[in-house]
């Protein structure tokens, strides 16, 4: 089973609560895997440190072997005994794609430097604050899952992508698990923080034709893709072509990367339980404590992540953060 994350650095300290959850929850842990794409650049030492530490003390729960060294290959994450390194050559519709990819300690945990510079749409992610350049390339990334992960994953060509601040509390094979109906490709959860209104110019023709106001726009915090589908069907070609309409007439009014890719998923969408995926834990201090206890996934959507000074519901947590708090502050 393929667990997808992307993350940068800042997300690290929720990453391995949130892997460690899935795990825990998992009835076959041995067969989870965990895909963690990081934009091209990035220091992942530490998180790295962090997961050799953490499956050296939990043997049980990550049930692959360490991988053998590799001779006479640089070490694409140095310093780290456990990795071992390869470039990863993924042939895509827009030429080659080079990225860096290392295994921390086992190989079920893979890192994956994603570097969006041969896509042709990678006009999407220019912005004028650089702050916000890791992150504008991490949402690139889902638009592109396919070409990114398809030629390094095994088994099941399924994907259950997670964002990092999130803590698992049921069996992920379940929603891996769920029967697509004919030409629907992804399920996410049934959750609605916003209306379409708010995201598209509904005077826009392919707007106007395929979307409707008061629908929920597509919630891609927790959801199942199912890459071959995806592919078939050509998003991520529909989403380049979206992009070269935007820049001639206004399609959508959200400064968001996520725009193209929602709209090109517009008839493919099959919602999920709202459970997969219950929000704002990092936001309301009043979320019903029965629906946090049925929930499947917890997800603190918001600034104040259990891992901060004023973090909300740190109980809900703790159980996950006793096990890597120490290695955390400590490597």
């Amino acid at each position: 089973m393929n667990v997808v994350y992307a993350a940068l650095e800042d997300d690290y300290p929720g990453l391995l609560p949130s892997m460690t959850s899935a795990l825990a929850k998992s009835k076959a842990s041995e067969q989870v895997c965990f895909h963690i794409i990081v934009p091209m650049g990035s220091d992942a030492g530490k998180l790295c440190r962090m997961v050799s530490h953490y499956h050296q003390a939990n043997t049980d729960r990550f049930c692959s072997h360490q991988p053998e060294i590799l001779p006479d290959t640089e070490v694409m994450c140095p310093e780290h005994p456990f990795q071992v390194p390869d470039n990863i050559n993924v042939v895509s519709t827009s030429g080659v794609h080079w990225s860096g990819a290392c295994y921390c300690s086992s190989s079920q945990v893979q890192i994956l430097h994603f570097d969006p510079g041969p896509y042709d749409a990678m006009q999407l992610i220019s912005a004028e604050d650089p702050a916000t350049l890791g992150r504008r390339t991490l949402d690139f990334a889902l638009t592109c899952l396919d070409e990114i992960l398809l030629p390094r994953i095994d088994g099941s060509p399924r994907i259950v992508y997670l964002e990092p601040d999130t803590i698992v509390q049921a069996d992920l094979k379940a929603l891996m698990d769920t029967k697509l109906k004919d030409g629907k490709v992804i399920a996410p959860a049934k959750a609605c923080s916003e209306v379409q209104e708010d995201w598209f110019n509904f005077n826009s023709v392919v707007v106007n034709m395929t979307m409707d106001r008061e629908d929920c726009v597509l919630n891609t915090g927790v959801f199942m893709m199912d890459l071959p589908k995806f592919q078939s069907y050509r998003i991520g070609q529909r989403i380049k072509e979206l992009v070269v309409r935007h820049k001639i007439r206004t399609i959508w009014v959200k400064n968001s990367i996520k725009a193209p890719l929602i709209l090109a998923l517009q008839g493919h969408v099959q919602r999920v339980d709202s459970a997969w995926d219950v929000m704002r834990l990092g936001i309301d201090p009043n979320l019903d404590g029965k629906v946090l206890d049925s929930a499947f996934v917890l997800h603190w959507t918001g600034p104040r992540k259990p891992w901060t000074n004023n973090g909300l519901y740190k109980g809900r947590c703790e159980l996950f953060w006793c096990d890597v708090l120490d290695i955390w502050y400590h490597i």
